[in-house]
């Protein structure tokens, strides 16, 4: 199982991102191939399906690399993978969601639920696609008996931010929902208020396209058959 990655979402990093997802996936490819283990799992990111989207278009590497660095490294990973299989070893490629679940340390999700309870109750139009670690795991598992180039996207379903934001803060009302262009403007507004303070805009432009991002995930092949856990499961453990 391959599951070290570096994750960087904002600006910036695109190659450290490269050298860790890319190239140390190829470099363990290579070694699996030389010392003959037979398979190899890799655990990819649903990061990756738009840039996969976005090639069949025919945008650019450095493009994608500029908007999506991230989701760019986690490809290249994946067809270093494929490439193992055409030389003879036996794959598997998962691209989770969000990944909820309990963790043994305070962790990157647990800050930034925190922050949510802390920054203005608003949302946008988006949603967050998310999978419980139990289920992720159990999907793996399952995978030792497969032999295919077909990644499997591990997504439970899509929640709305409004719903998401609701649980997190434990509130009875859903909050206020503004639309990109709204969070845009109250965004650039508070950059400029908080520019010359000691703490940061509690809206960044980064934070405006990812609340107003809505996809529909096809995950055929994700636990078929069987009951996963809902986000109600998932926040509790996470939190």
């Amino acid at each position: 199982y391959h599951t070290a990655a570096l994750v960087n979402l904002k600006k910036g990093g695109e190659e450290a991102l490269l050298n860790t997802n890319y190239k140390g996936t190829k470099n363990l490819v290579n070694f699996c191939l030389d010392k003959g283990i037979p398979k190899f799992i890799y655990v990819s990111s649903i990061a990756a399906i738009s840039v996969e989207e976005g090639l069949k278009k025919g945008f650019s590497h450095h493009k994608i690399e500029r908007n999506n660095a991230y989701g760019l490294s986690k490809f290249l990973g994946e067809v270093e993978v494929i490439r193992g299989k055409e030389e003879g070893l036996k794959i598997g490629i998962i691209r989770p969601g969000v990944i909820l679940g309990k963790a043994p340390m305070y962790n990157a999700l647990q800050k930034t639920f925190n922050t949510i309870t802390k920054s203005p109750y608003l949302s946008g139009e988006g949603s967050m696609p998310f999978v419980h670690v139990n289920d992720v795991c159990k999907q793996l598992i399952l995978m030792l008996d497969t032999n295919s180039n077909k990644p499997i996207t591990a997504v439970t379903s899509n929640v709305r931010f409004s719903k998401l934001f609701q649980l997190v803060c434990n509130k009875s009302e859903a909050p206020k929902i503004l639309t990109k262009t709204k969070l845009t403007w109250l965004s650039n507004i508070l950059g400029l208020i908080t520019w010359p303070l000691p703490f940061k805009n509690p809206i960044p432009k980064n934070l405006v396209g990812y609340l107003n991002n809505h996809t529909e995930y096809a995950t055929e092949g994700f636990l078929e058959n069987q009951e996963k856990l809902g986000i109600e499961q998932c926040l509790q453990d996470t939190m």
